[in-house]
């Protein structure tokens, strides 16, 4: 199990590993975004927690979602999102100590939740859709991993209802709507 590394650590990631600057599709995580995609319409106003370098957002782009607003602590994260996705507004800013714009219809968190210690979900709108996933692996930035859905549930059911959970290869996505 690892630690929470700080906003250097993931400005140094984002400047040196070679998959941020891959395309959503050529991603190791291409079958976690293509499942989350099923989960958005291009009506939604999608609020992006922990977005990264983008390569979500750039995805929700592509199914034609006009109205995004992603969060990450990492500027070179935010730095590289906004070149990728010039339409959509990116803030830099910690997602646990941060204001969060209002009227958004859903809230995405793919591949964040294992990575921060603290409430995401409890400070979302009640009645808003969820997306997000936690891995069934562990590694050096993870906090957290869950092996069996039984281990999801525990970990967010009680802040999700409707609370739907699927395993997609190594990862655990899930949806709901916020308590």
């Amino acid at each position: 199990m690892g630690s929470v590394k700080p906003p250097s650590w993931y400005d140094d990631y984002y400047t040196t590993a070679p998959e941020t600057k891959l395309s959503w599709r050529e991603t190791t995580w291409r079958p976690l975004y293509e499942w989350a995609l099923t989960k958005v319409v291009p009506s939604d106003f999608v609020l992006g927690l922990g977005c990264g370098c983008g390569p979500f957002a750039q995805a929700l782009h592509d199914i034609r979602v006009t109205r995004y607003h992603g969060f990450d602590f990492s500027a070179v994260a935010i730095a590289e999102a906004r070149r990728r996705c010039p339409e959509y507004l990116f803030t830099c800013a910690d997602i646990l100590d941060c204001s969060l714009p209002v009227c958004y219809t859903v809230a995405v968190a793919i591949e964040v939740l294992e990575h921060i210690e603290g409430d995401v979900i409890g400070r979302l709108d009640s009645g808003v859709r969820f997306v997000g996933s936690l891995p069934t692996f562990d590694c050096a930035q993870h906090v957290f991993h869950c092996e069996t859905e039984g281990q999801v549930r525990d970990a967010v059911e009680s802040r999700l209802t409707e609370l739907h959970i699927q395993r997609i290869e190594s990862w655990w996505g899930f949806t709901g709507k916020v308590r």
